[in-house]
């Protein structure tokens, strides 16, 4: 189980190694002055594993079984504190990642081409715009490209037999209530079912 002490010392190794440790919103980030890290431990699967992260305004982890974007609703009122919301893309939804180089601003893109049905091959661009250098984009694009492969590779005889995970649980439940919803069709259904199970 990761907890909130875990996920600020993956943020710190990251700051160091990116040279931004003297940002005010990093310093907020490591003394927990920003609740990002504290909502991104709501959003956590039990025994899922942070892997990295990239700052897009708010944070956009890799986690060895999806991407999550973790970030603040505005406040609708003056005394309205904001409110944790989050986005998240499975890898086994992801077809690609690409990365572009930042304009005139100097914001870099991170674009998720996302099956929104497996079956009709349909596709959704999710774009983030980083705060980061455009080498800290790519390597966090590369973390996440091999997160998709790993995540296409058929399992093992012997990851089959052992019980299934929390996370697994949670996507045939997703499944299920598209299908219930008739985003899915039966067949798609099916299908992303046994591309899940590894059958």
């Amino acid at each position: 189980m990761t907890d909130k002490e875990s996920l600020r010392q993956i943020a710190e190794q990251y700051f160091k190694r990116t040279n931004v440790m003297n940002a005010p919103n990093v310093r907020d980030i490591l003394s927990y002055k920003s609740p990002l890290l504290e909502y991104t431990l709501e959003f956590l699967h039990p025994n899922e594993t942070p892997l990295g992260f990239l700052r897009v305004g708010a944070l956009l982890w890799a986690t060895d079984s999806r991407v999550i974007w973790v970030g603040l609703m505005p406040k609708n009122g003056m005394f309205d504190s904001p409110k944790p919301q989050y986005k998240d893309l499975p890898y086994i939804s992801i077809a690609s990642v690409h990365t572009e180089k930042g304009g005139f601003l100097g914001y870099h893109k991170i674009n998720f081409h996302v099956s929104t049905t497996l079956a009709s091959g349909r596709v959704e661009i999710v774009s983030f715009q980083a705060t980061d250098t455009f080498d800290v984009v790519q390597e966090f694009a590369d973390l996440v490209r091999t997160r998709i492969k790993i995540s296409s590779q058929p399992n093992t005889a012997k990851e089959k037999v052992l019980p299934p995970s929390d996370d697994l649980i949670v996507q045939l439940e997703r499944l299920a209530i598209l299908r219930e919803k008739g985003a899915l069709t039966e067949d798609e259904f099916n299908l992303a079912k046994r591309k899940l199970l590894g059958t």
